[in-house]
């Protein structure tokens, strides 16, 4: 996951594609110029949550999962709605603020917060970035002490203000892994990354391991 950064449609600053933190919008959505074809590419899901484009791209993306990629629709709820892959049988949930969110995690019982659910993961995380200075910062960390925290980055990166529900992010960090410093360069750094996701309470009856 994540290679060199990309930046955010609407803030134009940079986006780590962590689990319910950012949106990719494809083109491949769009019907009859709608949603609009400016609002395409990869978005923060705060910045995406703030926009106007919310219900066009969850029109969207359910007609496209339904329709063409033959998804079951299991539940439709105030906010959301619960499709399942009729081949794998995961459950996602398609958010009307444009989001997609995957109900399957394999982390212990969900951490119950006000308004739904903190569930943890953990996935393999490689950052490229011009600024080898911070790419030093996090691989010093890890030789050190072998993480480096999450919310760090986001300080570097200047996207605090950002993030979705940053009390999921409480405590997340990115680990250091044995097999990983020797594909380090100057300009790249790769670990594992541990972190939670906000789940909606509504969503608590979809979730899967």
């Amino acid at each position: 996951m994540e290679v060199k950064l990309r930046n955010c449609v609407a803030c134009s600053r940079s986006v780590l594609e962590l689990r319910g933190q950012f949106a990719l919008l494809d083109s491949f959505y769009v019907d009859d110029d709608c949603p609009p074809l400016e609002s395409t590419g990869l978005w923060h899901a705060r910045c995406l949550g703030e926009s106007s484009y919310g219900e066009a791209w969850f029109a969207a993306k359910r007609r496209n999962f339904v329709s063409v990629r033959r998804y079951e629709e299991v539940a439709v709820l105030a906010d959301c709605s619960v499709l399942r892959n009729r081949n794998t049988r995961d459950l996602i949930a398609i958010e009307k603020t444009g989001m997609t969110l995957s109900l399957s995690f394999s982390s212990k019982r969900p951490k119950p917060v006000e308004g739904g659910f903190i569930c943890m993961t953990s996935e393999d995380f490689n950052l490229e970035l011009d600024d080898r200075e911070v790419i030093r910062e996090v691989q010093d960390a890890l030789e050190k002490s072998s993480a480096f925290a999450l919310g760090s980055l986001f300080e570097r990166l200047e996207i605090s203000d950002r993030i979705l529900h940053p009390e999921a992010m409480e405590g997340s960090a990115l680990r250091y892994s044995r097999d990983m410093p020797g594909r380090w360069e100057p300009d790249f750094v790769c670990g594992r990354a541990e972190y939670g996701v906000f789940v909606p309470a509504a969503l608590e009856p979809y979730l899967t391991r």
